[in-house]
């Protein structure tokens, strides 16, 4: 598993009721697959690419042009009490 960094501009649950669903938004480098892992066990998540930048967004990139934003939306387990609490 290579790890690589995402710089977290927000991140929330999708929605309140359901606490499975959980977004993440923000930006890594052009090349990066995008997998979730929670306790080494890979999560199903998608990726899409954000066309619309919004002001932060155009900021970081006037600073570090390079890299792709996304939004990330990670379908958690029901059940945690097998995992970790740290």
């Amino acid at each position: 598993m290579n790890q690589k960094v995402m710089l977290v501009e927000k991140e929330r649950f999708l929605f309140l009721n359901d606490n499975c669903k959980y977004m993440i938004t923000g930006r890594v480098s052009k090349e990066a697959d995008i997998e979730c892992y929670l306790d080494g066990i890979r999560l199903p998540s998608e990726a899409n690419l954000i066309t619309v930048m919004t002001g932060f967004m155009r900021a970081v990139e006037t600073k570090n042009p390079g890299g792709k934003w996304v939004e990330v939306l990670v379908t958690l387990p029901e059940n945690l009490q097998n995992y970790k609490k740290t």
